[in-house]
C-alpha cells in the first residue's frame, strides 16, 4: 500500500501510518505542520522524495524495514531533534538524492544504520548535531554532507571509509579526523573551513584538486602448456605441405620451438620456470568516476547553491 496524501489537520498531536502501508509517496505530507510525532510500520519499505519535507515532527525513527530512502524526505524540519537511520538502508538519498535532513536547524542527534554506504549530498547540512559516529560499512562521503554542522565537534568511526568529497565537513568544528586504511579520494576542500589542518595518510598522492590512492602491478600468474599447441600446427603445417602450399616460417614449430615461445611471450619474467608466464599490467583506480553530481555541474539544487556558495 502506497500513502499518497495525507493533509489533514492532525492538532499537533501523533500521526500513526497505518499498518498495511508499504511506501511513504512523494510530497505526501509535506508542509503539514499539523502534527508534531510520526510512526513508522515496521512493514514499511519505502520512503520517497518531499514525503515529510517542512513537517512539524520532533523526531524520526526509522524502522529496519526501511530499505529505500530518497532525497529530501525531512529537509527544512524546523523542530526535528533526533533521527534513526534503518539498519538496512544503504544510500541516504538513493540515486545521489540530495538533502534528506537538509536545514533541519534543531537536528542534534543522529545515528546511523550499519548498513549505509553512502551519505548524499548536504544530507545533513545546516543541522545542529554535536557528534556522529560513521558505520564500517560506509564508503562514501558526499559533498556537503555534513557541511556547516557549526556544532559538530567530534567524529568517530568510518574506518572503511573510501571517497570523501568536497565540502564534506565544511566549516564543522571538528579538530581531527579518523582517516582509515582504505581511502582511494579526499577532497583538499572536504574539511574547508574547519578547526584543523588535516594530516593525509602518506598512502595518499597529493593532485590539485585532492588526494589520491593508486593501485600499484597487478600480478597474474599462470601455468600455460603449449604442447598440444605445437602439435596441431604441426598437422597442420604437414596438411599445408601435402597440398603444395608452404607453411609461414613464424608459425613452424620445428627447431624454433622455444625461440618463438619467448617472442610470442615477451613479457615472461626471466626467471619464471619453463612454461610459465607472469603478466604484468598497471592499473589506475581513478575515484573521480565515482562521482555523481558532486561539482559544479548544472544539477545542483538551488539551495545548496546559496547555502555553500561557488
Amino acid at each position: 500500500t502506497i500513502l499518497y496524501a495525507q493533509t489533514s489537520n492532525l492538532g499537533g498531536g501523533t500521526y500513526t501510518v497505518p499498518s498495511s502501508v508499504t511506501t511513504i509517496g512523494s510530497y505526501a505530507m509535506c508542509n503539514n505542520a499539523t502534527f508534531s510525532n510520526i510512526v513508522l510500520p515496521q512493514g514499511l519499505t519505502r520512503m520517497e522524495q518531499y514525503c515529510l519535507y517542512g513537517t512539524a515532527i520532533q523526531s524520526l525513527d526509522m524502522p529496519d524495514s526501511v530499505t529505500c530512502v530518497q532525497g529530501y524526505i525531512c529537509s527544512n524540519c524546523n523542530q526535528l531533534r533526533s533521527v534513526r537511520i534503518s539498519n538496512n538502508v544503504a544510500e541516504l538519498g538513493e540515486c545521489a538524492g540530495w538533502e534528506c535532513f537538509f536545514s533541519c536547524p534543531n537536528l542534534a542527534s543522529v545515528t546511523l544504520g550499519s548498513s549505509l554506504r553512502t551519505i548524499g549530498n548536504a544530507c545533513f547540512a545546516g543541522s545542529a548535531i554535536t557528534s556522529i559516529d560513521l558505520p564500517s560499512s560506509l564508503v562514501q562521503i558526499n559533498y556537503g554532507a555534513f557541511g556547516d554542522c557549526k556544532q559538530l565537534a567530534r567524529v568517530t568511526g568510518g574506518q572503511n571509509l573510501k571517497y570523501i568529497y568536497r565540502y564534506a565537513f565544511r566549516c564543522a568544528p571538528i579538530t581531527g579526523f579518523p582517516f582509515g586504511s582504505d581511502l582511494r579520494f579526499v577532497s583538499n576542500e572536504a574539511f574547508f573551513g574547519c578547526g584543523f589542518t588535516p594530516s593525509h595518510p602518506s598512502y595518499l598522492d597529493k593532485q590539485p584538486d585532492g588526494y589520491y590512492k593508486y593501485d600499484g602491478t597487478l600480478s597474474v600468474e599462470a601455468q600455460v602448456s603449449y604442447s598440444k599447441a605445437f602439435e596441431v600446427l604441426d598437422l597442420v603445417n604437414q596438411e599445408r605441405d601435402k597440398q603444395g602450399l608452404s607453411a609461414h616460417d613464424g608459425y613452424r614449430p620445428h627447431g624454433g620451438r622455444d625461440a618463438a615461445c619467448r617472442r610470442d611471450l615477451h613479457r615472461v619474467r626471466p626467471h619464471a620456470p619453463h612454461g610459465s608466464e607472469v603478466l604484468h599490467c598497471q592499473r589506475q583506480d581513478d575515484p573521480r568516476e565515482h562521482r555523481r553530481g558532486l561539482h559544479n555541474g548544472s544539477g545542483r539544487h538551488e539551495s545548496v547553491d546559496e547555502f555553500f556558495g561557488p
